[in-house]
């Protein structure tokens, strides 16, 4: 089939090139005489999976269309962007048989090269990533400040900072497949992301992962702040990193607060931050913390969650974080591509 495009509609591209190259193919050509076709390169610009034989797309029709025997020569350079990725991991070891995670990410869109930029007007600005990211460890490290100074515990606490998550979880599967502990010990894990523009006139947390533990849903009820309504959210399945321990049977709560245009903007910047509201998130976790602090290990508990595929092909380009559904959760394999130096 000459035209490409129809060919697209009913074959992968990707699928194909993989199937190359464990044919032993050195390379794949595509090629085309429709004229509006659009080079179907962006198909691979994605790092899941990657290929590793180089994928040319032809659009010259003389070339194609051509009877005469010719001798074509391709120089392909081949730019590929390798990146490594850090988690930061700090400890408060307290000799406890459980351990309670709290995390966040410090991952953002940098000047914008990504593809996950919503700046329709390809600005080359410095994306701050102030609530998408910075909001929440920003309350992570008050919060260690504040067990640490409570003394005496009877669990231990891993504060993560996560690399990778803007690439799709990367840093969080990476850890969750690879732990620094023994996970089969995680009392719970806390997901702070998005927690920077709570609306001051409805002043609404959104709580996801409620349905993973049955404590949850009783212990937030019990929680009582002024003026503040808790929207609660039952799936385990999410757009940040706690997805990535609800696939290990861990129970999980994930904050966030309100949508806005400035995701993935240059436009997420400090002065738009509601810093009242952090503070009543801070105050929130610790109240969470005081209930639980003498609780063994939570009961874990499946939820209806969201289809994988649909979440991994979305994840952070189509945000709504008021968003329900359904998934099995066994479904999602992990990923060990994320690689990080010690």
């Amino acid at each position: 089939m000459n035209n490409l495009r129809e060919w697209q509609k009913y074959h992968n591209l990707r699928n194909l090139v993989s199937t190359a190259e464990n044919l032993g193919a050195i390379g794949v050509i595509f090629y085309s005489c429709d004229s509006s076709f659009v080079s179907s390169k962006t198909n691979f610009t994605e790092k899941i999976p990657s290929v590793n034989i180089p994928v040319v797309f032809v659009t010259n029709c003389n070339l194609i269309k051509s009877k005469s025997t010719q001798t074509v020569s391709l120089k392909i350079e081949n730019n590929e962007d390798r990146r490594t990725g850090r988690n930061v991991i700090g400890l408060i070891d307290n000799g406890a048989e459980n351990t309670i995670i709290v995390a966040g990410h410090h991952d953002g869109l940098g000047n914008g090269e990504n593809t996950d930029s919503f700046d329709t007007e390809g600005n080359k600005l410095t994306y701050y990533e102030a609530d998408d990211g910075a909001s929440g460890l920003s309350v992570l490290i008050e919060f260690a400040r504040w067990v640490k100074n409570r003394g005496s515990d009877q669990n231990n606490y891993l504060f993560i900072s996560f690399s990778g998550e803007e690439m799709k979880l990367l840093g969080s599967m990476y850890f969750t497949n690879n732990p620094t502990i023994d996970l089969s010990n995680v009392t719970y894990m806390i997901s702070l992301d998005h927690i920077g523009r709570m609306n001051p006139a409805e002043k609404d947390i959104y709580l996801y992962g409620v349905g993973t533990s049955p404590t949850w849903k009783r212990l937030l009820n019990g929680i009582h702040i002024d003026g503040v309504s808790k929207v609660m959210h039952e799936s385990g399945m999410g757009l940040t990193d706690y997805t990535s321990f609800y696939i290990k049977d861990i129970p999980v709560l994930g904050f966030n607060t309100q949508v806005h245009d400035d995701f993935h903007t240059p436009y997420d910047v400090p002065e738009k931050i509601n810093y009242s509201g952090m503070a009543t998130i801070f105050d929130v976790l610790t109240q969470i913390d005081s209930s639980l602090k003498h609780s063994r290990k939570l009961e874990f508990s499946t939820t209806n969650d969201i289809d994988p595929h649909e979440i991994l092909k979305f994840i952070f380009r189509h945000v709504d974080y008021s968003f329900e559904g359904s998934l099995n959760k066994k479904s999602l394999a992990p990923t060990t591509i994320f690689k990080t130096e010690p």
